[in-house]
């Protein structure tokens, strides 16, 4: 799926060109599941390789503000800004830097596609439901900088 022209359409409108897969994860919010802090995928995952990436997040349930949606500051990717860390953290921007009168929700419903570069300030609540909520995350970066990833992890192999 994470090859699917409908979704490395959006992606490919975004770089202006065919991508390739950086990476891919499930996210699975259980109930009761912990919130995951405001943060930068360029400072806090991935500096060592590039930062032209979009993240598209392909909600596989309904998302909202119940079940921990995304929640983003529009327009705080603009200028490419490297936010201040919390305090003794490792990834979690300085909450200081949070505009908290510009955070907005996006609520999505399964099969909704939402894509971000990796400036962009994002966080996700605590999932207050009584279900499970589920995303599949593919990051990709443009083609012309090659599988730049493929490295990250060690391959299997039978033998």
């Amino acid at each position: 799926m994470a090859h699917d022209p409908a979704v490395t359409a959006a992606a490919e409108n975004i770089f202006g060109e065919p991508v390739e897969l950086f990476e891919d994860k499930l996210n699975l919010k259980l109930p009761g599941g912990s919130p995951y802090p405001w943060h930068q995928d360029w400072s806090c995952c991935w500096r060592a390789h590039t930062d032209e990436l979009v993240t598209c997040f392909l909600y596989l349930d309904d998302a909202d503000e119940t079940n921990g949606c995304l929640q983003v500051v529009p327009g705080s990717h603009t200028g490419k800004p490297i936010l201040p860390f919390r305090s003794g953290g490792h990834f979690e921007v300085d909450p200081a830097c949070v505009p908290a009168d510009r955070i907005r929700p996006v609520p999505l419903r399964a099969g909704d596609l939402i894509c971000f570069d990796s400036y962009l300030l994002h966080y996700s609540d605590l999932n207050r439901s009584a279900v499970p909520r589920m995303a599949i995350i593919y990051t990709y970066n443009p083609a012309r900088l090659g599988r730049i990833n493929e490295r990250r992890f060690p391959a299997l192999s039978s033998g």
